[in-house]
């Protein structure tokens, strides 16, 4: 019996540039394989046709570019616009910052952007409020630390949450007024100050209290047992209530958690003659 023998070998196909096969165009032999150099593609001849009218093998003669009536489209799956590109592609405005201020009465905010900058136009601005401390603890990180200012609260009010009977009214996210800040040097009116004091502060008549009236502050729980400042001389309880509270300008759905800029202040109300005011 014949031993078997193992015999190596090596092939080597036919290589030119693109460029010099469409100028000679030859007819390949059945079978045979020509790769052009430069693109890395190839064809396979059928012994008839012209190298130039031969399709790439492996679908290398795929077109550059393919007609839009032969792209099946869905809801997933479109063409889109060159604006709609555009606007995919921009870098998100941030919003602003803000300031606030008192003045005759009503609590005025002012943004720290140029009033023609686009993103006010899609900016509210809402309140919120801290019921100990202004940064609470972020449980995520050992060892605990404060919050950060930019870390989300929830508004005080918003639209889907309905007027707790004691207050004066809600402060529900109202939408910034470009105009009537452009009209006032900046400053947009938000409320009246009394008006935002007694959503969180309420009076109930009392004549143990001084000038007849007992403070509570709304926080969940009745706190009115810490704001006893002692008596005045005629025997009725003094008492001073604050709050912290924070105004604030977001873009998006009020109900979720505002993670914008935002600025504090407290909310304070006097029964021995101060009133209510902020600071």
């Amino acid at each position: 019996m014949a031993a078997k023998m193992t015999i190596q070998t090596r092939t080597q196909l036919p290589v030119y540039t693109a460029e010099t096969l469409a100028a000679k165009n030859p007819v390949l032999l059945k079978g045979e394989v020509v790769y052009e150099s430069d693109t890395r593609k190839h064809k396979v001849g059928d012994g008839t046709t012209a190298w130039n009218s031969l399709p790439y093998a492996g679908g290398g003669d795929t077109p550059d570019t393919i007609p839009a009536a032969n792209v099946e489209q869905d809801a997933s799956h479109r063409f889109v616009t060159d604006t709609e590109k555009d606007r995919w592609n921009a870098v998100s405005p941030s919003v602003p910052n803000l300031i606030w201020k008192v003045s005759e009465g009503s609590f005025l905010i002012k943004p720290s952007c140029s009033l023609d900058d686009p993103i006010l136009a899609q900016c509210y601005i809402g309140f919120i409020r801290y019921k100990r401390r202004r940064n609470r603890k972020d449980r995520r990180v050992m060892p605990y630390r404060d919050r950060p200012d930019d870390i989300g609260y929830h508004l005080v009010d918003t639209d889907d949450f309905p007027k707790p009977e004691w207050a004066v009214e809600k402060l529900s996210p109202i939408p910034f007024d470009i105009e009537q800040a452009k009209a006032s040097n900046g400053w947009m009116r938000v409320n009246k100050v009394r008006t935002i004091c007694a959503r969180f502060i309420e009076e109930v008549a009392d004549s143990t209290y001084a000038q007849n009236i007992r403070l509570i502050i709304h926080n969940g729980t009745s706190t009115d047992t810490k704001l006893n400042m002692g008596k005045d001389k005629y025997g009725l309880i003094k008492q001073f209530a604050s709050v912290r509270c924070g105004i604030v300008m977001f873009t998006g759905k009020p109900e979720k958690r505002i993670e914008g800029n935002r600025s504090y202040f407290k909310a304070c109300c006097s029964n021995v003659g101060s009133g209510y005011f902020l600071r």
